[in-house]
């Protein structure tokens, strides 16, 4: 458990470093009033890092489902960003997106007993409500992942992140031990100490990726220079998440 404690450590500090470098970028982005695209890109960068830095804060306290879960959120934004910085059309397709999930938002609404809500919630007033948006199918993961190129990382890291978030049972077995019969010996407390290594690592790798692409600005030695360095840090911290996985005493999540 030394080794993964190391790495831990060194994967929390590169994250902060990581942090430090994304404000100083972010802190000096401008965007044009009438360029939507980019105040879209600008504002889902900042939602990014403060997701990012989510995961991380979680690690750091040992909470390593949670962070799968927050980082299956991360995931799903890199999708939307990427995606909308390839084609700002991109945009009209997610603000349908979004009005078709306020429509279900509302017809979920209608379908409760007039009791259970609050009084100036009638029928009435949820239907005049619902002419204001249009029916569909809402956000679609799968989609965005294809627009942005990433549809490798939905069939593989984002199918893995949907245990954390999901009430499946895979994720309930991950806190029980059993002995070599398959009886229950106990309940743990923590799980995913190895498995969190690779989400600060990840999460880290989406910021740094996504305020490289906002950052228009000509870089000056210095700040090229750091970005680069932190690309060499994650890809080499990464390699050694992969060694330590391997090896046959750490490869479980636990």
């Amino acid at each position: 458990m030394e080794k993964v404690q190391t790495l831990r450590l060194d994967a929390l500090a590169f994250g902060q470093d990581l942090h430090k470098f994304a404000t100083e970028i972010l802190s000096r982005q401008t965007a044009a009033q009438n360029d939507k695209q980019r105040i879209f890109l600008f504002a889902q960068a900042i939602r990014m890092y403060r997701t990012a830095e989510a995961v991380c804060k979680l690690v750091e306290h040992d909470l390593n489902d949670a962070a799968g879960a927050v980082l299956r959120c991360l995931l799903e934004q890199m999708f939307v960003f990427s995606a909308v910085n390839m084609d700002a059309a991109h945009l009209q397709a997610l603000a349908k997106e979004g009005s078709a999930e306020s429509h279900k938002a509302l017809s979920g609404l209608r379908r409760m007993a007039v009791e259970s809500r609050p009084e100036d919630l009638t029928d009435d007033v949820l239907r005049e409500s619902l002419e204001e948006f249009t029916k569909g199918s809402g956000f679609n993961v799968f989609e965005w992942a294809r627009l942005s190129g990433h549809g490798d990382s939905y069939h593989t890291l984002w199918r893995t992140l949907c245990d954390y978030a999901h009430g499946s049972s895979a994720m309930v077995c991950n806190y029980l031990d059993f002995d070599e019969n398959g009886a229950i010996l106990g309940i743990r407390s923590k799980i995913a100490s190895v498995a969190a290594i690779e989400f600060v690592l990840v999460a880290s790798a989406i910021v740094l990726n996504a305020v490289s692409t906002l950052d228009v600005q000509v870089n000056t030695p210095a700040v090229h220079a750091k970005a680069e360095e932190l690309s060499e840090t994650q890809r080499t911290l990464y390699a050694k998440f992969w060694d330590l996985k391997n090896e046959p005493l750490h490869g479980k999540s636990s």
